[in-house]
């Protein structure tokens, strides 16, 4: 929603190292999202099996777009843990970005509407 300067993504199913880097690669060439944008990625009824600690690592520390904050849905506790792991590397890599992890899309919602 460029309006609202916000990007929405949801994934279901089995997530995949390809999956998130497809997602990556359509952002990164989207003119109409700047750094004043944020994110919503929501991972309600997403599995983690099919990607790796290391992929999701290898993401975290790549160029990609540069959201003022990005919030990451993810109820299921695995999904969470890689969830807070990707955080992490985030926000070691680029320490001007903000990663939220939160169980429930309304948490989410209020923490990227706080602006905190």
């Amino acid at each position: 929603d460029p309006a609202a300067r916000i990007v929405r993504i949801r994934m279901q199913d089995a997530i995949t190292f390809n999956d998130v880097a497809a997602i990556v690669a359509e952002l990164s060439g989207d003119p109409r999202i700047g750094e004043k944008f944020v994110a919503l990625v929501d991972l309600t009824g997403a599995t983690t099996a099919a990607i790796t600690a290391d992929e999701v690592r290898a993401v975290a520390s790549s160029e990609m777009v540069a959201f003022h904050r990005r919030a990451i849905v993810a109820p299921d506790p695995p999904t969470f843990g890689l969830a807070r792991l990707f955080g992490a590397h985030r926000e070691m890599s680029y320490p001007k970005e903000r990663v939220g992890v939160f169980k429930t899309l309304s948490e989410a919602n209020r923490w990227l509407e706080s602006g905190a």
